[in-house]
């Protein structure tokens, strides 16, 4: 399996999906039951490390976000240090990495190991847990320290529709947008048709929202605000 470190999205029966803010890691199982895992690894271990590299959201704001100076803060990022401080003590500071991508970016740099720890809003589900196709691998959630929901945004005669479930009448040219390959495709795709959903892909948030009132949606599907 792998650990992460992050804000963290729960699947739940229905439209609702908690956002959580909790770690991740990785740990791969060998032959003989010993576990690579980020929070198993002792303090010798990473003492013959140079570094940790935690990856960490950078448009969110009040969890992650990257100012002009190029500096990081934020919850998920405190999580960072805090763990960084574990691992190497006071002079942790010169060991830590932050690294801040979009979107797309987390689970297949943990996999790879370009980074040890993922901070960022990702959903958690039994599936994650056991495997992933793309990684080829499971990952390891902790409990969350955030949560708050999915909710639908947009022209608001079809933000009710998608809300009340109706595809019909005044509501059949409804159409959702959700970010490609995500678990509210399976969340919303258990409350509307799947042709009233359609797929996106974004580099950003920002990407992803200037997709509304386009030819493609008059809704999107996203985590709400804290």
């Amino acid at each position: 399996k792998i650990l992460v470190a992050g804000v963290v999205i729960i699947a739940l029966i229905g439209l609702v999906a908690a956002l959580c803010v909790s770690l991740i890691g990785k740990g791969r199982k060998y032959s003989n039951d010993q576990t690579d895992d980020t929070t198993t690894l002792s303090s010798k271990n990473w003492d013959e490390r140079d570094t940790f590299r935690c990856g960490v959201t950078q448009f969110s704001e009040g969890f992650g976000v990257q100012n002009e100076d190029g500096d990081y803060n934020g919850l998920v990022v405190d999580l960072c240090h805090a763990v960084a401080a574990a691992l190497f003590g006071k002079d942790y500071h010169d060991r830590l990495i932050l690294v801040g991508e979009g979107l797309g970016f987390g689970f297949s740099e943990l996999e790879s190991n370009e980074i040890d720890l993922l901070a960022k809003d990702r959903t958690h589900t039994m599936e994650r847990e056991v495997f992933i196709a793309n990684e080829k691998t499971g990952f390891s959630f902790t409990i969350p320290y955030f949560y708050t929901g999915l909710v639908f945004g947009g022209d608001p005669t079809f933000v009710k529709c998608a809300e009340n479930q109706n595809t019909t009448g005044n509501c059949e040219n409804l159409s959702v947008c959700l970010k490609a390959e995500s678990t509210s495709v399976d969340v919303v795709g258990r409350l509307l048709p799947e042709e009233n959903i359609v797929q996106v892909r974004a580099a950003s948030q920002n990407e992803y929202i200037a997709h509304l009132n386009t030819a493609y949606c008059n809704v999107i599907a996203s985590d709400q605000p804290a």
